[in-house]
């Protein structure tokens, strides 16, 4: 998928994702990449429960601000990732709190 990706690739992947009973969602400075907030928010609009990830800066979430469930990872390196995947899973639990305040939330 683009950094910003157009109408149709959206449209194209909603349609893709209504197969799956669960969808994790990620994004990378989505409040600057409108592609990627209307991905989420139409994704959020479907039957299919999705979990919103901001993998960079917890601002995502404003991008997204009906997402009943989120994450902040602040890192796309392994490490993170590897976690959000065990946490996810639920074989480590979340843990932290924002170290900002998000509008809202």
């Amino acid at each position: 998928m683009r950094l910003n990706p157009p109408e149709a690739e959206v449209a194209a992947l909603q349609e893709q994702l209504s197969r799956y009973a669960l969808v994790v969602v990620s994004t990378i400075n989505a409040t600057a990449h409108p592609g990627q907030a209307a991905l989420v928010n139409a994704l959020l609009k479907r039957d299919v429960p999705t979990v919103a990830v901001a993998l960079r800066m917890p601002y995502d979430l404003l991008a997204y601000p009906t997402a009943p469930t989120y994450v902040c990872v602040y890192s796309i390196q392994s490490p993170a990732m590897e976690a959000l995947a065990r946490a996810l899973f639920g074989h480590i639990p979340f843990a932290g709190r924002l170290p900002v305040s998000i509008p809202s939330r």
